[in-house]
């Protein structure tokens, strides 16, 4: 008899079904010779601090760093947990047991859940264990799988990363967030400390910091419309640089509409081809569909897609992979033959490598459909709108390649002043490729439109062209743009090597993945719930599609003083290293050695009061403006004090004195940012509370008739 075990039991009933197991009794199916039960994913959870020792009950810094010398396990207080685990006892206790075979996801996650269970249940040990490893939960896929279980030998590299990654966790979140809050925030306020969430926070933070330090620049953009006989089209002035003053750019006008004449000097033309995108892998598909509907979050696609997975209609969601393997060629092409014939497109079945790579998979193989076809109307709305995005992503890699026409005209107008060239740049889709697949939704996308201006098809080189007018177009430069759910998955991914200053996406992706692999904030299978747990802990919010840090969340970035934490690249190594130690090339007892110093050096410096002022930027100078402010021991002042800028609000002022104004960094910020705030003083003549509106401005000193210095005053208007 062998004994199976699932991590829960809708997979138990598929494997069952799939092998012939028809007896259900409570817990666990019987028969053809399996026994098979399951976990409710996680059945234990490592001790508290208090559970080894009560003292721990109160939290006091004398505590911390505390790093137990063995990590201990205890059940879920759960009435169903504690009965499921018995029913496994039980089922492992019986001498007709020749095997187990762990058949949790295939995964970390689902290697720790199995792990616990067997190594705290004394029933299991000295039996003989194997593994189950299904990337889809198809009938063929489990038969295949299990003749091909894996040995238990092949997976201690994986359990040794699954409990360094649990322990890591542990270490971090019980010490630094006690002690964090012990220091800067006391028994009512909390403060969250993560290994994800804290530089996933610092990104935000970042990103939220450019905005607010980003300053508008106005400059000017000249057009000129040139005719032939029969036709018109449009140029603009090419500079190397923005030009900022509008005189400059009005007597290069008034050059060209005076000499009214231009001569086409170059004419060029050439097609370009443009690939469907990769296959999806977790991140993208998250991204991709968050991005396109506001009723996703990042958490509701990955549910979504589990669904799918656990219904067999998808291969396993949970992969970091955008390449399918080899070995896959053959499936690849049935699930092609059976959704092919619902599109209107013609299809072309390629093993080419920029679809099957063994080299470029990591673990689990790119999320595509299965050969189990989900009924017309089998599907909930939110799987139906996740189920077709994978398939059509899967389609479209045998579809050609969409083909375009890029042609560029520069026009130049020689005058008295100088010889003035003019741009014209447009993009034609000459052949729709596996744009067709997507019809409407690639054009909203921005994929094969047109472009503008057009260019005149008879249009020659050396040809002479009037001037017929010209425009000039004020314009303005614009701030980076927030992280959204999808931007900051991405940036997340690869420690934020994606997106650059302004919030722009790295358009190599391939080619940065496989410089990065393995270097990242998170799995694939943990980022969503890092999001839902900052919009948890109130460190961000939504605004539309757009993440915002809060003021609990800026307090934090600002006020932690493990700066390590808060870094991306160091986060990512940590990330790295565990690659390393699932692949073998580090050892389990090195990593963990790494984590206890780093713990308890965290913890030491957050004791040692390393906090002092924040360096990080509160706001722009109100003074020169180009300074940014930023708390100093006795006050807040300007970077540029060196250059002679001499702002500064000094943290002993009357407001604090006379009217216990909570004056902090918080506030600072604040009121750099919204120029007047409303809070709370405290009168102490009538001895009562009341709001008051203040602002930042020049005061003048006592005996002084001028205004010397910055300081607070009220709002009186």
């Amino acid at each position: 008899m062998k004994l199976i075990i699932t991590e829960k039991p809708s997979v138990a009933q598929n494997i069952a079904k799939v092998l012939g197991v028809n007896r259900r009794y409570d817990g666990y199916f019987e028969g053809s010779g399996y026994l098979i039960s399951w976990a409710f994913g996680h059945l234990f959870t490592l001790f508290d601090a208090k559970d080894y020792d009560a003292k721990y009950s109160k939290w006091s810094l004398e505590h911390y760093p505390f790093v137990p010398a063995e990590f201990q396990y205890k059940i879920l207080e759960d009435a169903g947990v504690k009965k499921q685990f018995a029913t496994l006892e039980m089922l492992a206790k019986r001498g007709d047991i020749e095997e187990i075979i762990n058949a949790t996801d295939a995964d970390r996650e689902g290697e720790l859940i199995f792990r616990e269970i067997s190594e705290i249940g004394p029933h299991f040990r000295g039996k003989s264990v194997r593994r189950l490893w299904l990337s889809s939960h198809t009938p063929e896929d489990v038969q295949k799988g299990m003749k091909e279980l894996k040995s238990d030998q092949e997976m201690q590299n994986l359990r040794s990363v699954a409990y360094l990654r649990q322990w890591l966790d542990w270490l971090v979140g019980i010490n630094l967030t006690s002690v964090a809050t012990l220091v800067f925030g006391g028994f009512k306020k909390t403060i969250y400390v993560g290994r994800v969430i804290m530089p996933t926070l610092k990104l935000v933070y970042d990103r939220e910091m450019a905005i607010l330090d980003f300053k508008v620049e106005k400059y000017f953009e000249l057009e000129a419309t040139f005719t032939t006989d029969k036709e018109s089209y449009r140029g603009v002035y090419i500079t190397e640089e923005q030009i900022t003053k509008q005189e400059l750019v009005e007597a290069i006008q008034k050059a060209v509409e005076a000499k009214k004449v231009g001569k086409v000097i170059k004419k060029s033309s050439k097609k370009s081809n443009e690939r469907a995108p990769r296959l999806f892998n977790l991140t993208d598909l998250q991204g991709y569909i968050t991005s396109k509907s506001k009723h996703f979050s990042a958490d509701v696609v990955l549910k979504t897609a589990q669904a799918l997975y656990e219904n067999k209609f998808i291969t396993y969601p949970r992969t970091a992979s955008r390449y399918l393997n080899k070995s896959q060629v053959t499936d690849a092409k049935r699930v092609l033959n059976l959704l092919a014939c619902k599109y209107d497109c013609d299809f072309k079945f390629s093993d080419s490598k920029d679809i099957f790579d063994d080299e470029k998979v990591d673990s689990h193989a790119a999320i595509i459909p299965t050969y189990v076809i989900p009924g017309e109307r089998e599907l909930k709305e939110a799987e139906a709108i996740v189920y077709e995005a994978i398939v059509k992503r899967f389609l479209a890699q045998f579809l050609p390649k969409a083909v375009y026409e890029s042609s560029e005209v520069i026009t130049e107008v020689a005058t008295p002043s100088g010889d003035y060239t003019f741009k014209t740049s447009a993009r034609i889709l000459r052949e729709e490729g596996w744009l067709k697949l997507f019809g409407k939704e690639a054009s909203s996308d921005g994929a094969g439109e047109e472009a503008a201006p057009k260019i005149p098809k008879a249009l020659r080189l050396n040809q002479s062209v009037a001037v017929e007018s010209t425009k000039l177009n004020p314009k303005e430069t614009t701030p980076p743009k927030h992280y959204t759910e999808a931007t900051l998955l991405s940036a997340m991914e690869n420690c934020g090597k994606r997106v650059d200053s302004a919030g722009n996406e790295n358009k190599d992706k391939d080619a940065l993945l496989q410089v990065l692999k393995g270097y990242s904030i998170g799995t694939s299978a943990t980022r969503a719930e890092t999001l839902q747990k900052l919009k948890r802990v109130e460190y961000i919010v939504m605004s539309g599609k757009n993440i915002l840090i809060t003021d609990r969340g800026s307090e934090v970035i600002r006020r932690f003083p493990v700066k390590e934490l808060l870094d991306p690249d160091f986060t990512g190594r940590m990330e790295k290293q565990l690659k390393d130690v699932e692949r073998g090339k580090l050892a389990q007892e090195h990593f963990l050695q790494t984590i206890k110093d780093f713990v308890i050096k965290g913890v030491n410096e957050i004791k040692a009061g390393r906090v002092g002022p924040s360096r990080v930027p509160l706001g722009v100078c109100p003074s020169c403006g180009e300074g940014r402010v930023f708390e100093g021991q006795k006050g807040f002042g300007c970077s540029r004090w060196k250059e002679g800028c001499k702002f500064v609000l000094w943290k002993d002022n009357n407001l604090v004195r006379d009217f216990k104004l909570e004056f902090d960094a918080k506030f600072v910020e604040k009121i750099l940012q919204e120029k007047c705030v409303t809070t709370t003083l405290y009168s102490p003549k009538s001895q009562k509370s009341f709001q008051a509106k203040l602002l930042i401005a020049k005061v003048t000193l006592p005996g002084s008739t001028n205004q010397d210095r910055w300081g607070l005053q009220f709002d009186r208007t």
